[in-house]
């Protein structure tokens, strides 16, 4: 492609490609469903009008699906996004996924790309990787810890495996917020609920989705309090990984709420608005120990494995309602006769 000296030139035929606009050109670089940011990276060899054309892609993805991520494959993804840093745009989504548990990716590789993320996404950051030697569904609480930056644009933050503790600690309230943020995700990690909840409740104005998955409370055990007040929030998905001491909940716009905690209290304030409660597993709902308080007296729906009666008598009416019974299989044990 090109006719410049040291492109490659095809051995014959006219090169029309070239000559379109970038805003095609980028269209043809994402028409691909597997076409990734390290292949589109390698059209910049073909010729210089194409040498920057992919460091305009409002898209980066990384993703690697090897047993194990050397070093070559994160100076990859480094050397890409510092190429990103020197163009103009801003990238709409940002995206690294390495889908082996034996990928072991250094906090300070992580954290760099999330200081890249707060100055250059607005949109969608979605990051599954493991920074830890650990099984699914254990999280560290010791060791290094990842600081979250301000992302002031983007709309949806997404945190798969880190398994490493997450901090906030961000700069005065005056100096900036998560704006722009709808949805949080975060799963196998752990998480200090003070910082936590001084995010939520002062940074996040626009935030409708929580999803708090196999977490850790830093600190945790019968002391540990996890409080989540949101003036926003819709839907909510808590699911700890540890023994919790107390869940708190403030959400006058509550919707949804799926709830899982083992070994803790939970308490449901002012979710006047709740129309739909989840809870799945046996330890989902304990009369004694999780209230709702100031909830709405109608459910859309409710979804529960044991003591359904008890939560329902806290509704007037519940539309629909699904019922899990879990019945433990039996061993028939043989009896043998002597003669």
């Amino acid at each position: 492609m090109g006719t410049d000296d040291g492109d490659l030139v095809a051995a014959a035929g006219e090169d029309r490609i070239s000559g379109l606009p970038d805003h095609l050109l980028h269209s043809i670089l994402l028409g691909h469903p597997d076409l990734r940011t390290f292949d589109a990276a390698r059209t910049s060899v073909l010729s210089r009008r194409w040498r920057h054309v992919w460091a305009h892609l409002p898209f980066l993805s990384f993703s690697h699906g090897g047993e194990e991520a050397d070093s070559s494959t994160l100076d990859r993804i480094d050397a890409a996004l510092n190429a990103y840093s020197d163009s103009e745009p801003t990238a709409s989504r940002l995206e690294i996924s390495m889908t082996n548990w034996r990928c072991q990716v250094p906090v300070s590789r992580v954290a760099s790309w999330l200081r890249f993320a707060s100055r250059r996404l607005a949109g969608e950051l979605r990051l599954s990787l493991c920074c830890g030697n650990l099984k699914y569904g254990e999280v560290a609480v010791a060791g290094e810890e990842l600081v979250i930056p301000l992302c002031e644009r983007a709309t949806e933050i997404s945190f798969e495996k880190l398994c490493c503790a997450l901090r906030f600690r961000l700069p005065p309230a005056d100096a900036g917020a998560f704006a722009a943020l709808i949805t949080l995700d975060i799963k196998n990690a752990a998480l200090d609920g003070e910082e936590l909840d001084g995010v939520l409740a002062s940074r996040c104005p626009r935030l409708k989705k929580l999803v708090l998955e196999w977490i850790t409370v830093l600190g945790g055990g019968d002391a540990s309090v996890l409080s989540i007040r949101s003036g926003s929030l819709e839907d909510l998905k808590v699911s700890t990984n540890e023994r919790l001491g107390r869940l708190q909940v403030a959400a006058p716009e509550l919707r949804t709420l799926f709830l899982s905690i083992r070994h803790g209290d939970a308490h449901i304030a002012a979710a006047p608005k709740l129309e739909e409660v989840y809870c799945y597993n046996n330890y989902g709902f304990e009369p004694g120990r999780h209230r709702l308080v100031e909830a709405g007296r109608h459910l859309r729906r409710l979804v529960i494995m044991l003591n359904a009666a008890v939560l329902m008598r806290q509704f007037n009416t519940v539309d629909e309602l699904v019922l899990g019974v879990y019945i433990p299989k039996v061993r028939h044990r043989r009896y043998y006769k002597q003669s």
